[in-house]
């Protein structure tokens, strides 16, 4: 079973078993709706951590549950079901404030009550004073109304009942001590007191090292463009080691990190970074791409990493002064506080599509598919069907594809405004047809890693928007960035693993014609050299020994580029457009076919076959020379055509797992498991 049926089996699976499961639907209505991407790339996810393979079972199982977090991710806590202080500990919880109460003239209280009226007190932290007095923004008060914020504990509640005599009944309190980690929601009618407040832009921005006495205050209007994913962060950012003893260390230890990418609301489209750690990445669900966030007094990043710098040299982070606020793009757009770009596409109406009938829904009868279009654009994230090439559509975002890498080219760097991007570019295939895909920078070192002929999942993909309607030629482009989240799998080191009803399910040497994938347990009985021509220049079941004066690794290594591992042509390496002598050089084993650009009369040619055999059948495949031979490509090049033949003899009778991809050159070995005693 290839990658993609694989996926579209677990995708039925999942959707049937949530069916099925009504009471759970009731609480979230949506569950049944499982995107296509989704289930793809947390099943590459999955055999990625477990290359030995899993079972149908424990695939599904770890889908479900993980399914059921993002479910429970996207409700919101309600209070009634945080029974005790430590039930709330540790809770992501959205509510409204009532009213704020004194409790001294320098501690305050908020009543919150969510949609059960169920009510909760929480004390405010000391950063509010100036705004609950009014001395911040005298114009205006942020708590004059009622108003939705959301809140992460990080420390027990306290707990106490009393005796109500008028009702008879037990009263509980439950009080929450002051969070920081806080973010209060604005609504379109907050448009005013927003312009009068937050009137920094990154021009005004005065970072801490050029600052004389005074510190400035920032206050900022930023639009969101990416959520990163949570990475680990395995080294301290403060290169001195401190005792384990220093609790002021440990509390500001920064062990996870989420980055947001965000823009102000000029035209200025140079991004900057806002940066949360720890506990603070807890608020990241709230963040969605489009929304706006209003930044009060935020702290800037005293040491960069090499991602963040790599990025942009402006990175924001929360303190403990720092207010965060966020209004949605609708509210934003409404009160007139969107940036510039976003007002215009607004004015413009969408369209009309062209895309098959059916796509965005399932088919007649089946719940419509959600898909945002804030600023004209499509949202894939929450596409239920596979999106094929044949649907792509200028001003798509998250877009998720999978097929077949048929060309690749190098890094065509663009230089724009004085900067240099890394640019590549890689063309797919799948059974709708055929798209080139621009990858920049880190993003496009990836695709080094990846073959033609082997097949990818790529997520995270976007689509430009329509220069023209006149030319009949394609004016808008496929896009791959970290900035747009794009990630990209080889499935074809995943899909051998995929065959049948169970993941690691091995087929005999017989069953193996034509094109296909499989995995396969079978023992090395012999190999030939084959020269370019194709013809069998020396064989480990032959005397026959056409090589001449030549040695084996003069036949099948070469030289290649230390940066793509391509092979050169003399001082040139036409995958990176780099030449000249002092080329970073290396030896690789050759693969079978002569790449184009490598100039025929340009050394020998060849490479090895193996001979394979089950008991049942046999087949000659190529490829995995260094994981057989356990040797590197320049090591093998250095020892004597005896020691050649030596090693390549001692691969002969080892038993070992096998995935191969049948194709048009024959079948290829893409991964060696693991020996078989």
């Amino acid at each position: 079973m290839s990658f993609i049926a694989t996926v579209d089996h677990l995708q039925r699976v999942l959707s049937s078993t949530f069916q099925r499961r009504s009471i759970y639907c009731k609480q979230h209505p949506n569950a049944h709706s499982i995107p296509w991407s989704w289930v793809a790339v947390h099943t590459a996810q999955l055999l990625n951590s477990y290359p030995t393979g899993l079972t149908d079972a424990i695939v599904l199982s770890e889908l479900e549950l993980l399914w059921e977090k993002k479910c429970e991710h996207i409700a919101v806590n309600r209070i009634e079901k945080m029974q005790g202080a430590k039930a709330l500990m540790w809770q992501l919880i959205s509510a409204t404030v009532k009213r704020v109460d004194p409790i001294n003239q320098s501690i305050w209280q908020a009543t919150l009550v969510d949609d059960s009226a169920q009510k909760i007190t929480m004390f405010l932290a000391e950063k509010y004073d100036a705004w609950i007095q009014e001395q911040a923004f005298p114009s205006v008060n942020l708590f004059t109304k009622e108003r939705n914020v959301s809140f992460f504990c990080t420390r027990p509640a306290s707990v106490s009942e009393s005796w109500d005599g008028e009702n008879s009944v037990a009263v509980r309190r439950i009080r929450i001590p002051p969070a920081d980690l806080c973010i209060w929601h604005l609504r379109a009618d907050d448009g005013p007191w927003v312009k009068e407040v937050f009137c920094d832009t990154y021009a005004t921005v005065i970072p801490p090292l050029s600052m004389a006495a005074s510190h400035k205050t920032h206050r900022l209007w930023l639009k969101v463009i990416h959520v990163e994913e949570e990475a680990d962060l395995h080294i301290h950012p403060n290169p001195i080691l401190k005792s384990q003893f220093d609790m002021s260390s440990q509390l500001h230890e920064k062990r996870r990190r989420v980055d947001i990418y965000v823009l102000d609301c000029t035209n200025d489209l140079d991004h900057a970074l806002i940066s949360l750690y720890d506990t603070q990445c807890n608020l990241s669900p709230l963040f969605q791409r489009d929304c706006y966030i209003g930044l009060f007094n935020p702290k800037f990043a005293a040491h960069l990493t090499l991602s963040q710098a790599s990025q942009t040299d402006m990175v924001f982070e929360c303190g403990h002064d720092t207010i965060l606020f966020s209004m949605t793009a609708e509210d934003a757009l409404s009160a007139g506080l969107a940036r510039p770009d976003h007002q215009a596409s607004a004015v413009k109406k969408p369209s009309q599509s062209t895309r098959p009938a059916g796509f965005w829904q399932e088919s007649a009868g089946s719940v419509l598919v959600d898909v945002s279009s804030n600023n004209d654009l499509r949202d894939c994230r929450n596409v239920v069907p596979r999106i094929l090439v044949r649907d792509l559509q200028p001003s798509m975002v998250n877009v998720t594809l999978s097929g077949c890498v048929i060309a690749k080219a190098g890094n065509h760097p663009l230089v724009k405004d004085g900067k240099t991007m890394d640019r590549f570019a890689v063309r797919l295939e799948d059974e709708s047809g055929t798209t080139d895909i621009t990858l920049w920078e880190e993003v496009g070192q990836h695709i080094k890693k990846i073959d033609i002929g082997q097949n990818i999942l790529i997520t995270g993909l976007s689509t430009s928007m329509k220069q023209s309607d006149q030319s009949p030629a394609t004016a808008w482009f496929v896009n791959g960035s970290k900035v747009c989240g794009t990630k990209i799998y080889n499935a074809s080191t995943l899909a051998c693993m995929l065959d049948g009803r169970f993941f690691r399910q091995l087929s005999p040497l017989q069953n193996i014609q034509g094109e296909g994938q499989w995995q396969t347990e079978a023992r090395i009985v012999g190999w030939d050299l084959h020269g370019a021509s194709g013809d069998v220049l020396l064989s480990s079941e032959s005397e026959v020994d056409e090589c001449g004066d030549s040695t084996i690794s003069d036949y099948i290594v070469s030289e290649a580029h230390v940066q793509c591992l391509q092979p050169l042509d003399g001082d040139r390496c036409h995958y990176c457009k780099e030449e000249g002598p002092r080329l970073a050089r290396t030896h690789t084993y050759n693969p079978r076919k002569r790449p184009n650009v490598v100039s025929k009369g340009h050394g020998l040619w060849g490479w090895i076959e193996w001979k394979l055999d089950d008991g049942q059948g046999a087949i000659y495949a190529y490829g995995g020379d260094k994981q057989l031979l356990n040797c590197q490509a320049r090591h093998f090049a250095q020892l004597s055509y005896a020691m050649q033949q030596k090693l390549m003899n001692t691969a002969i009778g080892k038993r070992m797992l096998f995935s191969i991809i049948g194709d048009q050159t024959g079948n290829r070995i893409v991964m060696v498991n693991k020996n078989v005693y």
